[in-house]
């Protein structure tokens, strides 16, 4: 039986915004991303292992980063689901207003801006933990995904921090898995009260 398009509009958008509004279902997206990066870690940690001895010893380029940009493609779009899920959860009912409005997703949802994001969750973070976030948002932006970004200017491999110098992004770390493990505990804890 073929529902009416008014009728199958209003079933869909009861559905959006029921999935919307659940911070519940943001933290079980989030859960699974985490886990399938889980999976991913072994193969970082053999490609690093793989890398011992290779100039400069301790960071390496974008440029043959393979199975590392994917592990933190995984990871940002995870950690952009938990704190997505605190954004929810305390501004469910903002939310829904804007939400009503327009019939789409809340401006404030519709970003990979990891610090942004910790922000409005109300996550604080040190130096060392905004790098980590910046370089996720760069990596779920586009250079996990994508050959280039949107607008050369976006290419840049450094960015303004909190502290108002500028950092490169642009590079992987031996102890990345070692840090956003901790990471990722620390918001679970803290995003949970």
């Amino acid at each position: 039986m073929m529902m009416a398009p008014e009728t199958r509009q209003q079933v869909d958008g009861g559905l959006f915004r029921s999935a919307l509004l659940s911070s519940e279902a943001w933290l079980r997206k989030a859960n699974d991303l985490l886990e399938t990066a889980a999976v991913l870690e072994y193969r970082v940690r053999a490609v690093w292992e793989e890398r011992r001895g290779f100039s400069p010893p301790t960071a390496h380029a974008y440029s043959d980063s393979g199975v590392l940009d994917v592990h933190l493609l995984i990871v940002a779009f995870g950690i952009e689901g938990l704190l997505k899920s605190a954004v929810v959860r305390t501004r469910r009912d903002s939310l829904a207003v804007e939400f009503d409005r327009s019939a789409k997703l809340p401006r404030v949802l519709h970003t990979h801006d990891l610090v942004r994001l910790g922000h409005l969750a109300g996550f604080q973070t040190c130096l060392e933990e905004e790098g980590l976030l910046r370089r996720l948002t760069r990596v779920a932006t586009w250079s996990g995904r994508y050959p280039l970004p949107v607008s050369v200017e976006d290419r840049s491999s450094g960015g303004t921090f909190s502290d108002r110098k500028r950092y490169p992004l642009a590079y992987h770390w031996p102890h990345d898995v070692d840090h956003l493990n901790a990471l990722i505990a620390r918001m679970r804890r803290e995003l949970s009260r």
